[in-house]
C-alpha cells in the first residue's frame, strides 16, 4: 500500500487507483438530497417509499466507505 501526500491531502493508490473516500462520502450526500428535492418538488412527494429504499441504500454504501476507510487508517497507523 502506498501513500502520498500533495498540498495537505492524502492520497491512496491502490492497484493504480487513487481513492478519496471524502470525494465519494460528498457525491452520497449530493445524490440523496438530489433524490429527495426531486421526490418533493416534481413528484410531489409520491414516491417517498422508493425515495426512503434509495436514500438508505446510499447511506449503507456510505457508511461502509467511511468504515473502509477508517480501518485503513488504523492499518496504516496514521
Amino acid at each position: 500500500m502506498c501513500n502520498f501526500q500533495v498540498s495537505g491531502k492524502v492520497f491512496d493508490c491502490k492497484g493504480g487507483r487513487f481513492i478519496r473516500y471524502n470525494i465519494i462520502l460528498y457525491i452520497a450526500i449530493v445524490l440523496m438530497q438530489l433524490i429527495i428535492l426531486t421526490n418533493i418538488t416534481l413528484l410531489d412527494g409520491s414516491w417517498n417509499g422508493i425515495t426512503m429504499w434509495l436514500c438508505t441504500g446510499i447511506f449503507i454504501f456510505a457508511t461502509t466507505i467511511f468504515l473502509l476507510s477508517k480501518s485503513q487508517e488504523q492499518k496504516s497507523g496514521r
